[in-house]
């Protein structure tokens, strides 16, 4: 586990117990590239007050890409605009093959994704106690 995966889930963790939680490594580790950054997650028990806050987040913390808080899927999701459901259908991609292509063309727009989901992330630990 890296040291932002740890931080990102210690700080979704302040919020209630997670039942599962993916945030992609910031670099391929076999090939060394950026990957595109998204925050995935699931509370064993969400509640409605917890959706407020995260898209707060999503409108707040970037600087450098346009984010959006998806909670109409069963895992939540902090995710750059164009990986949204809206943007999908448009585009008649999947949400992985999606991912796939923007990292394997766009490696500004996979840096920008890291940069401000390390600011989103620094935003989440602001907002209450990491220690659970």
């Amino acid at each position: 586990m890296t040291e932002r995966s740890e931080r990102a889930g210690r700080a979704l963790r302040a919020f209630g117990e997670l039942g599962w939680f993916r945030i992609p490594h910031t670099t391929n580790v076999f090939h060394g590239y950026e990957q595109l950054a998204f925050l995935g997650w699931r509370y064993k028990d969400p509640t409605n007050d917890m959706l407020d806050l995260f898209e707060h987040v999503a409108a707040q913390a970037p600087k450098n890409l346009e984010w959006v808080f998806d909670s109409s899927r069963r895992n939540w999701l902090l995710i750059p605009d164009r990986l949204s459901r809206e943007n999908l259908s448009a585009t008649g991609r999947s949400f992985n093959e999606m991912v796939r292509e923007i990292t394997d063309n766009e490696q500004d727009y996979c840096h920008a994704s890291n940069v401000d989901l390390d600011a989103i992330i620094s935003l989440l630990e602001s907002f209450g106690p990491v220690s659970r």
